[in-house]
C-alpha cells in the first residue's frame, strides 16, 4: 500500500489517499510539528469505498505507509 497524496485538513484531521481510496484520520497537530494520529479513527474508507472493511492487517499497512511517507516530511505522523 502506497500513499499517493497527503493533506492536512486542520489541526485535528488529516486526509490520506492510497490511489483512488482515501481515509480521514483524527489526531492533534502539535507545535513540534508532529501530528499525533488516533489509531482508533482508522475505521472506514471515504465514499465510494465506505462499505469496504478495513481489517487489522490493512490498518497496519495504512499506518506503516503513512509513517514511511512522512518520515522525511516537515510534519511527521505518529500513531497513538
Amino acid at each position: 500500500m502506497i500513499v499517493t497524496k497527503f493533506e492536512g485538513i486542520n489541526r485535528g484531521l488529516i486526509k490520506v489517499w492510497f490511489g483512488e481510496k482515501s481515509i480521514l484520520i483524527t489526531g492533534e497537530l502539535t507545535m513540534t510539528p508532529k501530528f499525533y494520529a488516533d489509531i482508533v479513527s482508522i475505521k472506514k474508507w471515504e465514499s465510494p469505498f465506505e462499505d469496504e472493511i478495513i481489517t487489522d492487517e490493512v490498518k497496519k499497512e495504512i499506518i506503516h505507509s503513512i509513517e514511511r511517507f512522512t518520515r522525511t516530511a516537515k510534519v511527521k505522523v505518529i500513531f497513538d
